[in-house]
């Protein structure tokens, strides 16, 4: 996780195959916040059987009987295989011929167009079994960058976290009931902590998209000083 997160920190698109479990297990370092996380589908465009599904996954790529490059014990040759790991190579080339275009996109930017323009399967919007869709890699060429929403990015800075966060009182338990529509959206509250309180906190969200509390900790000088996710 550390490696994934450094990596991204530097500008790199990390992707990865989603596992063959064929149900809904979490694998990693598909999982991880960040990960283009890839699932397989056949030359009809359904899911393969054995191809892990969920909320981790983001997209789909053709998976089964592709012909690839194998060591076979004797020496190097080709062979049909099947797995999300020959569908993760097909988002992967995407990305880089993305990159090769706009090699200043993030990698957030890069996963947010692969969604974007990814054809839509199954249920309409993402769904849990072909996520936001099949891979399009000529959608994706075609994006217009400049229509690239201003809140796409994983993270928001102190400055910003500090000028938006509403001031709560926590004396007493503190509910928010918020509505997220956007992808990264976030939303923050503030509030003043002694050395040696106990803070609990609870997030509860709808089960078919990835939510995440992150608690930073700031001295009187409004300098971060820890935190946690």
């Amino acid at each position: 996780e550390e490696a994934v997160k450094y990596a991204i920190s530097k500008g790199v698109v990390v992707v990865a195959a989603a596992g063959n479990d064929g149900d809904d297990t979490i694998n990693y370092p598909a999982a991880y916040e960040g990960v283009i996380s890839v699932g397989s589908t056949n030359s009809s465009k359904k899911l393969s059987s054995y191809s892990t599904y969920g909320p981790s996954v983001d997209v789909v790529a053709p998976g089964e009987d592709v012909y690839s490059t194998v060591y076979d014990g004797k020496g190097s040759t080709y062979t049909n295989m099947s797995g999300t790991s020959m569908a993760s190579p097909v988002v992967a080339g995407a990305a880089a011929l993305l990159l090769s275009k706009h090699p200043n996109l993030t990698p957030a930017q890069v996963e947010y167009i692969l969604e974007q323009t990814a054809d839509d399967l199954g249920d309409k919007g993402f769904d849990t079994k072909f996520a936001n869709g099949l891979i399009n890699p000529v959608k994706a060429l075609s994006y217009d960058v400049k229509k690239l929403p201003s809140y796409v990015k994983h993270d928001w800075s102190v400055s910003e976290i500090l000028k938006k966060a509403e001031q709560v009182d926590a004396s007493e338990k503190v509910a928010k009931d918020w509505v997220i529509a956007k992808p990264y959206e976030q939303h923050w509250i503030k509030f003043d902590v002694a050395s040696g309180e106990y803070i609990q906190t609870k997030l509860e969200g709808a089960a078919n998209y990835d939510s995440k509390i992150m608690v930073h900790f700031f001295n009187e000088s409004n300098e971060l000083v820890q935190s946690d996710e």
